[in-house]
């Protein structure tokens, strides 16, 4: 396998230049009739869940770039993706001369160019979100979250952004594991995706939870539970509120929505959220 990066002039726009990232294999190929819906969510030729080249495309869409596959049989293929950047102009009268313990070589420091707008800093953006959202949380009860989900590295990045917050979160790795939590104790809220396999997927679990809710915790206000998902589709809030989940979130998840979501129901795990209520964070195009 091969890996390269480079970066290259965008001729519609001067200021830019396109990174580019290409990953290239000396495998079997891929048929060119599985070329044309290779980048749709949970299309897969080798087993996988078949979301990783959807959400390549989500988010290099999303940072104004474009992803593409070539391919030929017997021959290998070629992945990559390209995103806009603005190099920052350099400064000749910014160069420091060295001194002796810096071992002659000189202190070069590119200064921006003020004429040209950066490109937004989402690492900051996000960052304030996450201290904002702390700060209302040291002001109550610590939220306790359950997280349930079987794609470990995005489980993680959610609990790593979550307990950002201020959040206490648990990880349940299926839908078993998530049930046996459920029934130990109460959370706050119960985040649960909602393709997951082998075994019960998020709307299943739900379901079944709620039959047992039914039966051991009858007397108390429902679990809220919101459903995850990379591919929200139109039928799928209606899912969802059917098995049982007050809504579904899509991936990767909007911060200030799961706060909101908390606020509504009440940091104590109560909910008084209803199917009117429901939430489906999906942008309008």
């Amino acid at each position: 396998m091969e890996i390269n990066l480079c970066a290259a002039k965008n001729p519609e726009e001067p200021p830019h230049r396109m990174l580019e990232f290409k990953v290239r294999d000396t495998g079997e190929g891929i048929n060119p009739l599985q070329l044309e819906s290779i980048y749709d969510p949970f299309t897969s030729y080798s087993g996988s869940v078949g979301l990783g080249l959807f959400l390549v495309k989500q988010q290099a869409a999303r940072l104004g770039g474009s992803c593409g596959v070539e391919s030929e049989l017997g021959q290998g293929t070629v992945a990559w993706f390209r995103v806009p950047y603005i190099l920052p102009a350099f400064n000749p009268q910014a160069v420091v001369q060295s001194t002796v313990s810096d071992g002659g070589l000189p202190n070069l420091q590119p200064q921006p160019n003020p004429t040209l707008d950066p490109p937004p800093d989402h690492a900051t953006e996000k960052a304030a979100v996450s201290a904002g959202i702390k700060m209302s949380c040291e002001q109550g009860p610590a939220v306790e979250i359950l997280l349930v989900d079987d794609v470990l590295p995005t489980q993680r990045l959610h609990a790593l952004a979550l307990e950002a917050c201020g959040y206490v979160v648990e990880l349940a790795c299926n839908a078993n594991e998530g049930f046996a939590r459920m029934t130990q104790k109460k959370y706050t809220l119960v985040l649960c995706d909602i393709y997951m396999r082998p075994g019960r997927s998020g709307l299943e679990l739900t379901s079944d939870y709620r039959k047992w809710e039914a039966i051991h915790r009858a007397n108390k206000l429902p679990q809220p539970i919101m459903g995850l998902s990379a591919s929200l589709s139109t039928e799928l809030p209606g899912m969802c509120i059917a098995a049982g989940m007050q809504g579904v979130l899509e991936k990767p998840m909007d911060l200030n929505a799961v706060h909101s979501i908390i606020q509504t129901c009440g940091q104590n795990g109560d909910s008084d959220m209803n199917a009117d209520q429901t939430l489906n964070t999906q942008e309008d195009p």
